[in-house]
């Protein structure tokens, strides 16, 4: 999970690089509040 500076949604967005993994891993968590159960 992100934290200290990015321990919060509105500075850890999902990037193009996890929209990539989450393109080829529909499953896997790409980013850290990509799940709200996370």
């Amino acid at each position: 999970c992100c934290s200290g500076a990015y321990g919060n949604p509105d500075t850890c967005k999902p990037t193009s690089y996890s929209l990539f993994f989450k393109n080829a891993c529909p499953r896997a968590y790409s980013y850290a509040y990509d799940d709200g159960t996370s």
